[in-house]
């Protein structure tokens, strides 16, 4: 009797011809056998099909990454899921609330900020610590200048007491005449923001000008000494001999 006989075939009897001598059918000797591979096979498929349920919500919030090739619309797209605001105005950085009184604060260059970080795609809140990081550190920077220039012009002025003594304020009215005179407000104005105003050194210097400017003006007083044009400075140590 051959392959075909029903009493071979078993539960495949009972199928089309076409599948009783199916090559993933006949290892299969009874029935309960049959059910088994079923059941496992469809747990599988439904094991399957919540894998690829997952897989497509996974891709619906994945982000890629641009190429070289992209256009602006994929760009703004991707900035975007990043976390980067819709314009420069919106992100959420701000003049500290510890920034110092005396130090004048840069409008212009927060909104250029704004503007580098929205064009280079950065989120709100990497923004907002680059920001917090870099005018944090300025400001320490800053009050160390401010220290140090304070401690310079203290320093400085109690040289020149303990020098000048009692003459001190007589000695400074003269440097501060010399100063104005030959660099006006302006320079006043500019050595006493930088500090170099009491440098010694520079009170020195000014102070002796400012000698040599009366020493002049007692020369002038002297009819019998030449003549100097109107408005021309000139010291003793200048003319020639």
């Amino acid at each position: 009797m051959g392959e075909n006989d029903s009493g071979n075939l078993g539960w495949r009897a009972a199928l089309t011809p076409d599948l009783q001598n199916h090559e993933r059918l006949t290892p299969i000797k009874e029935v309960k056998d049959l059910a088994s591979g079923y059941v496992d096979l469809a747990t599988k498929y439904d094991e399957a099909g919540k894998k690829i349920e997952g897989y497509e919500g996974k891709l619906k919030e994945a982000l890629f990454i641009p190429g070289d090739d992209a256009t602006d619309e994929v760009r703004s797209a991707f900035y975007a899921k990043l976390g980067r605001p819709e314009s420069p105005d919106k992100y959420g950085i701000k003049r500290p609330d510890a920034w110092p009184e005396n130090l004048p604060y840069d409008e212009n260059m927060e909104k250029g900020f704004r503007e580098f970080a929205h064009k280079i795609g950065l989120p709100d809140k990497s923004t907002r610590l680059i920001y917090e990081w870099y005018t944090g550190n300025f400001v320490k920077a800053a009050k160390a200048e401010m220290e140090s220039r304070q401690k310079a012009l203290t320093e400085g002025a109690s040289t020149m007491q303990k020098e000048w003594g009692d003459k001190f304020d007589e000695n400074s009215k003269i440097t501060q005449r010399a100063v104005l005179a030959f660099g006006g407000e302006p320079f006043k104005k500019f050595l006493d923001d930088s500090g170099l105003g009491n440098h010694p050194d520079f009170v020195r210097t000014f102070y002796n000008i400012g000698k040599a400017m009366m020493e002049d003006k007692f020369v002038d007083g002297d009819k019998s000494g030449p003549k100097k044009e109107p408005g021309k400075l000139s010291y003793p140590s200048m003319e020639q001999k």
